[in-house]
């Protein structure tokens, strides 16, 4: 579907940050582990928590969404099942191990890019203790044996939701185990809202020199938990702000371990004028300057940090952001290709490990037409950038927003953008 997006109308503006998708999927797992009744509150079924929500409905656990909230019941373990990923990377990489833990056979499969994205590092390691794998490259795949505690040795710099997933998993086994890392770690604030999460829910995770030790034969206890803001998804509206007349987000706990809250400070760092008051970031219209900015920790902000580079005086760079390139799109060539379409100056980095913003504007940009990628964050990064063109951006694959935050044009409009859908013929 395309979409003509433009800039926004003056005025105050405010917006309720979403539901973390990152904590949602955390939440539902432990809830549906615990066996007894839970409930989950401040819960936006976007594509990827539905996945995950689905899978834990096809596993036996019984639940209900209504209002916000997934309440959970009941749980008939089943013994042989198919789970429908979708397009979500973290439902697949978490319930792997979950599924071998629990000794069910499965059947996982999904669509887009997902059947190309890698596990193969994960499916080694449980391939020493226990597990049977029909591949370890692509989807459809069937995993059958059960999971036997031991030792885990995991490359730290491959994914963090290898190591969530086996965090989530080792607690079920009959002995103890330890995860060993080698490599830098990536993504280290994903595994901290993992180990936040399994706290909440009664399980001991004990950090050690190397990695993880996990006790054995622990029990998920019954809990209600209220999912916090996104962090993830607030960075387009703060960037939104900063760009255009300002922002009030509310929503966000300042205490999060959510590793993308690091959006407030890097936008600080370009001169933003930010003010934290309990659960609101107030962000000013700003004079942004370019800085040089590391995204291993931080994938997922890197293409809204390439539009607020746009408008930064001097540019800059993303590095350390080849993992962009097996996400739901290579989005490092997404924001190349999108930005060169628009007259926006930038060069991907001939070691194919990040990118740099050129040449920038502080004022409007032409119009223009942008691709999506079928990718909720270029869609939506586009759609800011969107914001500082009077003639707008057209942008194809607008639904993929439902990825993640379903409502956001909704939003969009609200604040006083224009998002209006189009037939090009």
């Amino acid at each position: 579907m395309n979409c003509l997006m433009q800039k926004a109308n003056d005025g105050l503006k405010t917006v309720c940050a979403p539901p973390s998708k990152s904590a949602s999927h955390r939440a539902i797992i432990c809830a549906m582990l615990s066996h007894d009744d839970c409930i989950v509150k401040n819960v936006i079924l976007s594509a990827d928590v539905k996945a995950t929500l689905d899978a834990a409905i096809a596993l036996g656990r019984k639940c209900s969404y209504a209002d916000g909230k997934v309440m959970f019941a009941g749980f008939d373990k089943a013994d042989k099942v198919v789970i429908n990923c979708n397009e979500s990377g973290s439902t697949f990489r978490f319930l792997l191990p979950i599924c071998a833990a629990l000794g069910v056979e499965t059947t996982f499969v999904g669509k887009g890019k997902l059947p190309d994205r890698p596990y193969k590092v994960l499916a080694d390691a449980m391939s020493k203790h226990g597990v049977i794998f029909d591949k370890t490259q692509g989807l459809p795949m069937t995993v059958s044996g059960r999971l036997q505690s031991g030792v885990y040795e995991i490359a730290a710099n491959e994914s963090s939701q290898y190591i969530t997933g086996l965090l989530f998993a080792l607690p079920l086994l009959d002995g103890n185990s330890e995860i060993v890392l080698t490599g830098q770690m990536q993504s280290q604030g994903y595994v901290d809202m993992t180990l936040e999460m399994l706290a909440a829910f009664g399980i001991e995770i004990e950090k050690t020199a190397k990695g993880y030790f996990v006790k054995g034969n622990q029990k998920y206890k019954n809990k209600c938990v209220t999912v916090e803001g996104d962090y993830s998804n607030a960075a387009f509206w703060l960037v939104y702000g900063a760009l255009n007349d300002g922002i009030t987000v509310s929503g966000l706990n300042a205490n999060s371990t959510q590793g993308d809250k690091a959006i407030v400070d890097l936008l600080q760092k370009m001169g933003a004028h930010i003010c934290i008051k309990d659960d609101r970031v107030i962000v000013e219209k700003s004079k942004l300057n370019g800085i040089d900015i590391d995204v291993g920790q931080i994938p997922d902000l890197a293409p809204i940090l390439a539009v607020a580079l746009a408008f930064a005086k001097g540019g800059g760079s993303i590095t350390n952001a080849a993992r962009l390139k097996i996400k739901e799109c290579d989005r490092l060539q997404a924001i190349y290709d999108n930005f060169t379409a628009l007259g926006i100056g930038v060069k991907l980095h001939d070691d194919g490990d990040g990118i740099t913003i050129q040449n920038t504007t502080d004022d409007n940009i032409d119009g223009g037409k942008a691709r999506g990628f079928n990718d909720h964050r270029i869609v939506m990064s586009m759609a800011v950038l969107a914001t500082k063109s009077e003639s707008g951006i057209i942008i194809d694959d607008m639904e993929a927003v439902n990825k993640s935050y379903p409502d956001f044009f909704q939003q969009y409009k609200k604040l006083g953008g224009r998002a209006d859908v189009i037939d090009l013929g």
